[in-house]
């Protein structure tokens, strides 16, 4: 495969455990969606990523605060390796190989592509692609929050999906969260996805296996979701479905899943008297299964991004309400608002600042943070400020 990176211009010297180390040919972002692209014959690898780094500081009312370093408050720290080759007669292969870097520690974990890892096979039907990747509900949650649900001003209704007792993640309420598995991506996953040019239409279904341990053991829930989506210049709409069957949990630290059902519908619109503002905002009903109840989260999202001066302004606000039902502790009906304002600033074609400020609100046994920095107590508010940079290739 060395071949593939075989190229007269300027290049960089690029390790792969499967390759050793390579010459990869530097292009221009004019040439090629990233800065370093090889090809041969009708197949083509690509390098890219995303190196986002802030300082932050984190508070809980009445409780903890933080100041930290962290990564990927604005996008989405990563490297990744994507190739694609021609099979003719309108068929197509490839790959996409995707992991998280932590640019503040220099990964103190062994780095793996947990993004993403797909293969796939493409024809003008459309694209299956097989392995981890990203559920269709997900895709609403970033597409249409004006902070791509990431850092703290991260859409509240995907920090409501994304919610669990266990470590590293923001509890509902005290002994509640979603506990969802896969609310952000999927193993074992099989999706399809429709082709381009469907007139603005688009959409995706997947289907994920549950893992299986050496044990026999299921680690995750059967899951199925679906996407259908609209597109026409900034204006778009898009729903989304999702079900995750339960799950009791496997080894010591894992903790039991409900059954969750998961509906979105989210929706975009220019404001052409403010230059290029956009106009954004998302529905939320979710419903847990358990044993002995069922539970339910519903909510709702506004948010705006407008130019100022050379960069843009982005401001979000959120609510969401949860019934949890009848059992002890949890008589209360939870209540959380939270309001999010940013502002990010280029200084070049692949360099951006941005500061984000965000608060949430916390009523009727809630006890949501901003970040897991510093963790929330019931009732009470939670404020978080980031200040960083991000560099992409």
């Amino acid at each position: 495969m060395k071949r593939f990176f075989q190229e007269v211009g300027i290049s960089v010297a690029v390790f792969c455990p499967w390759l050793g180390w390579a010459q990869v040919p530097v292009q221009a972002r004019a040439q090629a969606p990233v800065s370093t692209q090889a090809q041969a014959g009708g197949a083509s690898v690509q390098l890219f990523g995303v190196i986002d780094v802030s300082l932050g500081q984190y508070q809980t009312a009445g409780g903890a605060h933080s100041t930290a370093m962290g990564n990927s408050n604005h996008s989405k720290s990563r490297l990744g390796l994507q190739g694609r080759e021609d099979l003719g007669q309108g068929l197509w292969a490839g790959f996409w190989l995707e992991g998280a870097v932590e640019a503040e520690n220099g990964n103190s974990r062994p780095f793996a592509f947990e993004r993403r890892s797909t293969l796939s096979l493409g024809a003008a039907p459309g694209e299956l692609r097989l392995g981890r990747d990203f559920t269709p509900v997900h895709l609403s949650d970033s597409q249409f929050d004006p902070f791509n649900a990431t850092g703290v001003g991260a859409n509240l209704l995907f920090q409501v999906r994304s919610s669990g007792t266990g470590p590293g993640r923001v509890p509902i309420a005290t002994g509640f969260g979603a506990n969802n598995p896969v609310f952000i991506r999927a193993n074992n996953a099989i999706t399809y996805v429709l082709p381009p040019g469907l007139g603005g239409w688009s959409g995706r279904f997947q289907v994920a296996l549950p893992n299986r341990l050496e044990s026999g053991a299921a680690s995750a829930g059967r899951h199925a979701a679906g996407r259908l989506a609209y597109q026409s210049g900034a204006a778009g709409a898009a729903l989304a479905w999702a079900h995750t069957a339960a799950f009791g949990g496997a080894g010591p630290t894992a903790l039991p899943s409900p059954e969750v059902q998961t509906v979105t519908l989210a929706g975009s619109y220019p404001l052409p008297a403010w230059g290029q503002a956009i106009l954004s905002g998302e529905l939320l009903h979710e419903r847990y299964r358990l044993p002995d109840s069922s539970r339910h989260s519903r909510g709702w999202m506004v948010g705006a991004s407008l130019p100022l001066g050379r960069g843009a302004l982005k401001a979000s606000y959120a609510q969401a309400v949860f019934d949890l039902g009848p059992t002890p502790p949890l008589l209360q009906t939870p209540r959380v608002n939270k309001w999010a304002l940013g502002y990010v600033l280029p200084l070049g074609k692949r360099f951006e600042v941005y500061a984000t400020v965000a608060r949430i609100r916390n009523q009727g046994g809630a006890r949501m943070a901003v970040s897991p920095f510093a963790p929330g107590q019931a009732n009470a508010a939670s404020t978080g400020f980031e200040l960083g940079g991000a560099y992409s290739f």
